[in-house]
């Protein structure tokens, strides 16, 4: 029971955590984008950015992020190496990926923008698996503190 409360709930803590940042962000900024320009937009608005935030967000967390840091975790305890590897190198390291494909798939004539559009959609990448990865690590220290296996 123990090693199940420390393997999964940290899990649950990082993906409520996503789940409600995920979903309330852009709720927010559609509500700070109609006091700015006082446009209400469409009565489906009410219902279309919210179920889309909601959609998203599980998406998110449970289809990229979830997977992506047990995996992670799983590796980081059979290399043994800093559970903080992978947050300094998930920037660099999607990066570079991104940029391969970018520039061997799909050959862009504009190289500074792609390479803008790259480095934004990795920092809001970095941003989201962050978010997962240091509520996951913080609650996994705590609960091995007060439940060790």
């Amino acid at each position: 029971m123990k090693g199940f409360i420390v393997g999964i709930f940290p899990h649950i803590i990082a993906s409520a955590i996503c789940l409600i940042v995920f979903t309330a962000t852009p709720i927010i900024l559609y509500g700070i984008l109609i006091l700015i320009t006082g446009d209400m937009g469409g009565p489906l608005n009410f219902i279309i950015i919210p179920v889309f935030s909601v959609v998203l967000a599980v998406i998110t967390t449970f289809i990229i992020l979830l997977p992506i840091t047990a995996a992670l975790q799983w590796l980081s305890s059979r290399l043994k190496f800093s559970r903080w590897i992978p947050l300094l190198g998930i920037f660099p390291i999607s990066f570079m990926t991104f940029s391969i494909v970018a520039f061997t798939k799909f050959k862009p004539e504009n190289v500074n923008l792609t390479l803008i559009i790259l480095m934004a959609w990795c920092l809001i990448g970095t941003i989201c698996f962050s978010l997962y990865w240091i509520p996951l690590n913080i609650a996994e220290n705590l609960l091995t503190r007060f439940y060790p296996i």
